[in-house]
């Protein structure tokens, strides 16, 4: 349901199809209202007689629903059907309901009248009672005698309310008219090539990963942005040396290709389009420090030594014999040393 009805009367037919079944979901904007301009605002509801059936929490949270009255002989409410409906407070069966789940009207916190009818065969005893097994409401309080059902007429007229206007769609935001560049944007006119993709220190090229990019700034002002399926097209200005298109920046640079940095990833294009090779920094090397001659109570340690004892993944062992592996370690008197694995030397 996506309208925006006060007083809602389920519709009997669509299209000359009679309906008879609620559908699961039907109420679901009144749980997820973030979703929509407002939230369901039905304040009083009436189910015609052709309805048979009505799902589990078909009405849950309808936070705002003050008055159901129900024509429709049910054959069972099942679970949940009204619960967190927390301003609801008079309820009509007028052809009665033979069975009541649990949590039908769990945190129905502000109910006074509920009209089932002498038909009735089961209610739930956790029917009116919320997890913690708190009841607003008992059974007995149900009116089952259908001399004292209470006047649909005027439970409906209490809440009846003027119609409310469907809230206007907000104006999208219309870019500004487009203004030619003048010579500010002289280097930035033409057609450019998306060429390579930086991004978490890789640089992949568009023609590797099967995408198209392509770029023109037109002297007009405009600009198309084409990626292989469709064009954009929009408004773009010199600012500062950059070119502004829809807030973003695009520079040229140095080697005379064109730069822009969106949501961490650099893009780049090129006047011929060819992957732009992205420039290469070195990576930093910690040198070690110049070795020195190491004193006299450490030359204990000096020569070589195999490991004879290794733990791993669980399990231990001699590495030479258990793990096919030699290491070594040598130490040298003059500060040096190496880690060595190799395989274990026969005998």
């Amino acid at each position: 349901y996506q309208g925006y009805e006060l007083n809602l009367i389920l519709p009997r037919e669509i299209d000359g199809v009679e309906l008879s079944m609620i559908g699961g979901g039907m109420m679901t904007r009144a749980t997820y209202g973030d979703n929509f301009d407002v939230e369901l605002p039905v304040v009083s509801l009436v189910i015609p007689e052709n309805y048979t059936q009505i799902p589990a929490y078909a009405f849950q949270n309808c936070d705002a629903l003050e008055t159901v009255i129900c024509y429709a002989p049910i054959e069972k409410l099942e679970e949940g059907t009204f619960s967190g409906c927390t301003s609801l407070t008079n309820v009509v069966f007028v052809n009665g309901v033979r069975e009541i789940d649990r949590y039908v009207f769990k945190d129905c916190l502000y109910l006074e009248t509920v009209y089932i009818g002498d038909k009735t065969q089961r209610i739930d005893e956790n029917a009116f009672k919320d997890p913690d097994g708190y009841e607003y409401f008992t059974a007995d309080q149900c009116i089952t005698d259908p001399k004292q059902m209470p006047d649909v007429d005027a439970l409906l007229e209490e809440v009846k309310c003027d119609p409310m206007p469907e809230p206007e769609p907000e104006p999208e935001n219309e870019p500004l008219p487009a203004q030619p560049v003048g010579e500010a944007g002289a280097p930035f006119l033409g057609s450019w090539i998306g060429a390579t993709m930086e991004m978490d220190g890789m640089a992949l090229s568009f023609s590797d990963m099967g995408m198209v990019m392509n770029l023109t700034f037109h002297e007009d002002g405009t600009a198309e942005l084409y990626d292989g399926e469709e064009s954009v097209t929009s408004s773009w200005s010199v600012v500062d040396g950059a070119a502004i298109v829809d807030g973003s920046n695009f520079i040229l640079l140095d080697d005379g290709t064109l730069c822009v940095e969106e949501d961490g990833a650099k893009l780049i294009f090129s006047r011929d389009g060819a992957a732009t090779e992205p420039a290469v920094t070195e990576p930093e090397v910690n040198e070690p420090a110049p070795a020195e001659p190491v004193p006299d109570e450490l030359s204990a340690y000096v020569g070589s030594w195999h490991a004879c004892y290794l733990m791993t993944g669980g399990m231990t062992g001699d590495p030479r014999s258990e793990f096919g592996l030699d290491i070594a370690l040598e130490l040298n008197a003059d500060g040096t040393g190496s880690l060595i694995f190799g395989e274990p030397e026969q005998g």
